[in-house]
């Protein structure tokens, strides 16, 4: 496995689309039958109850997954696979607080049922792509680095069932140090939130305020969503702008939290990436303009 520290040309980046996850991935990184161990496979599926075996992509698939959970979509760039796949929707009606809670319901408002098994086959599809990607085995001649890691785990209840965690790679500390005094915060909460009302199918009780991306100086960042204390924080903390770190999970007990933060990760990697696109661009159209 690759070192956490170190900067290498970008195998797989991750974006949003509405309540939608894609996936770029290079062509020398997508998982195939032989790259994934089937015993694992096999045992999550009968772990977690998940109704499908792990398909792969194919001349006559273009899923993979535990079922259709990932399409195969069209990628402009050469040598890049594109993988879309929409969030699930765990929401099973609407739990009044008073039917359990009596004269707190004023306070509680109401609560909201989820079946989080519709749940499983998404989150851990992601899981083992994650952990294939993380391999290392993977070369790519990409002019954008990778800026992320993401790992996942998940069982089917108790504390951290869904655990998510994530390292920040060297560029992407160095893009949140230069990024520290504006507000991307926003447009990443927005993408948590959007995550949260599709799966839950409503944000209430939940305020706009539930969703906080914190940037910190030199390149921290801290994400928080609806849960107990639930979020993502910096595992150790140095004063170097350009030293990668991991993120690590608190109170992640259930999917729904958990991709709700894989959803800030997405468009934190996003918006990080598309300005590394711009300044390569500005710098290739310097270096034409002095050709001319």
């Amino acid at each position: 496995m690759r070192e956490l520290g170190n900067e290498e040309p970008g195998w797989y980046h991750l974006r949003t689309e509405g309540a939608a996850l894609l996936v770029d991935i290079h062509d020398s990184a997508v998982p195939t039958a032989d790259t994934v161990d089937p015993q694992q496979a096999r045992w999550a599926q009968e772990a977690l109850g998940l109704p499908e075996p792990l398909i792969f992509p194919s001349q006559d698939s273009e899923y993979f997954g535990f079922g259709p959970v990932l399409t195969e979509v069209g990628n402009d760039a050469p040598n890049w696979t594109t993988f879309r796949g929409e969030l699930p929707v765990v929401a099973g009606g609407k739990l009044f607080a008073e039917d359990d809670f009596g004269d707190l319901s004023d306070t509680l408002g109401y609560l909201i049922r989820c079946d989080y098994e519709k749940a499983y086959p998404f989150a851990v599809t992601l899981n083992f792509l994650f952990k294939q990607l993380k391999k290392g085995e993977q070369s790519s001649d990409s002019p954008v680095p990778q800026h992320l890691h993401i790992g996942m785990t998940n069982r089917e209840e108790g504390p951290y069932a869904s655990a998510i965690d994530a390292d920040v790679l060297t560029p992407l500390a160095r893009w949140i140090h230069t990024n520290v005094d504006t507000e991307p915060g926003n447009e990443i909460a927005k993408a948590m939130m959007t995550a949260f009302e599709h799966m839950r199918g409503q944000r209430e009780p939940y305020q706009e305020w539930d969703f906080r991306v914190d940037f910190r100086s030199p390149k921290w960042v801290n994400l928080t969503v609806p849960g107990n204390a639930c979020g993502l924080d910096p595992d150790r903390e140095s004063d170097e702008s350009d030293i990668a770190y991991r993120l690590t999970p608190h109170n992640t007990d259930t999917p729904v939290e958990q991709l709700t933060l894989l959803f800030g990760l997405a468009k934190l990697e996003e918006l990080a990436i598309a300005d590394y696109r711009r300044v390569l661009a500005q710098r290739l159209a310097e270096d034409l303009s002095k050709i001319d």
